[in-house]
């Protein structure tokens, strides 16, 4: 009888032995599948793409009076500018966008004050290269009062001042614009501008209007 239960104890043991060798050896498995499966290659998605970004300057607005205008005073003048900035994609590292650029006179009320319709109310252009610009279309080009421009004396609405533009960066590319108003002392009677404004704004943007 005593042998018979040590037959069965030993029978017991052996089985629950067997029982942790295969539990263990399947959780080592596990362990081994889990720690294989969290090793992947990580994909880091680079920026593909270009930027390209517009800031412009206060509007240019003055007005005549008896007190900043008159006899020997020197010209009345205002400027702005308009600057456009590109940013190429850091895959290629290089970008060619277009962009185009307005003048937007909003309000002017002067007048030629002259017999022969002198000047009085120049434009002048610099472009980013540090040139001056010498054709604009629709506009003449002049000098008066010893200042050379295009002639806005009396000009209202869009003028477009830079049309369909380009600019390349490698990576990185500014272009500055700048904009000149001036209304020029003639040294003569110009009394019939006194209290006339002039109000104008640059735009700058990627579409044509």
């Amino acid at each position: 009888m005593e042998d018979k239960r040590n037959a069965v104890l030993m029978t017991v043991i052996a089985v629950v032995t067997l029982l942790l060798c295969v539990i263990g050896a399947t959780l080592a498995y596990f362990q081994a599948q889990g720690g294989v499966s969290v090793q992947a290659n990580v994909n880091v998605t680079t920026n593909t793409t270009d930027n390209l970004s517009f800031l412009v300057g206060n509007p240019i607005s003055f007005s005549i009076t008896q007190d900043n205008f008159g006899l020997g005073m020197g010209n009345r003048s205002g400027s702005t500018t308009a600057t456009a900035t590109l940013t190429a994609n850091n895959a290629t590292n290089t970008a060619t966008e277009n962009y185009y650029i307005y003048l937007d006179i909003s309000n002017n009320s002067f007048v030629y004050t002259t017999d022969t319709n002198q000047a009085e109310m120049l434009l002048r252009v610099i472009d980013p290269t540090g040139a001056e610009v010498t054709s604009i279309d629709g506009l003449t080009q002049v000098t008066s009062g010893e200042v050379t421009g295009f002639d806005i004396t009396t000009s209202t609405g869009l003028i477009t001042i830079a049309d369909n533009y380009e600019i390349t960066a490698t990576p990185q590319a500014t272009q500055e614009w700048t904009v000149e108003i001036v209304f020029v002392n003639l040294d003569t009677d110009q009394q019939e501008n006194t209290g006339k404004t002039f109000s104008a704004e640059l735009l700058i943007q990627r579409n044509a209007l």
